[in-house]
């Protein structure tokens, strides 16, 4: 499914979720399409009726976040821009880690 096919052409959120796990549904061929689509559709109104209207936020938390943080802890060598540009955080965050970073190294 596309997101051009979704139900929900007026909200990019709800019809880029429908077709993902539409994807995913049919990817192993497990489930027939005309399926997926259904149970697909299914979930994204459930999402529409519960959280419609609402700001939502989605945590970057990732399994590879505390690589990324020791990742950063080891770049650091004074240079708080530099680690900004590299890994697409603020100057505020990259202190956090650090702080974050020395604390276990602690331990």
């Amino acid at each position: 499914m596309s997101v051009t096919e979704s139900t929900f052409k007026s909200d990019r959120l709800l019809a880029e979720l429908e077709a993902h796990i539409c994807d995913v549904m049919t990817a192993d061929e497990l489930i027939p399409e005309e399926q997926a689509q259904r149970v697909a559709t299914l979930v994204a109104e459930r999402i529409w009726m519960t959280w419609g209207g609402q700001q939502i936020y989605v945590s970057k938390q990732q399994p590879h976040l505390q690589r990324r943080n020791e990742q950063i802890a080891r770049a650091f060598d004074g240079d708080v821009d530099n680690l900004c540009r590299t890994f697409g955080l603020s100057r505020a965050r990259i202190y956090a880690i650090l702080k974050q970073q020395r604390g276990h190294r602690r331990r």
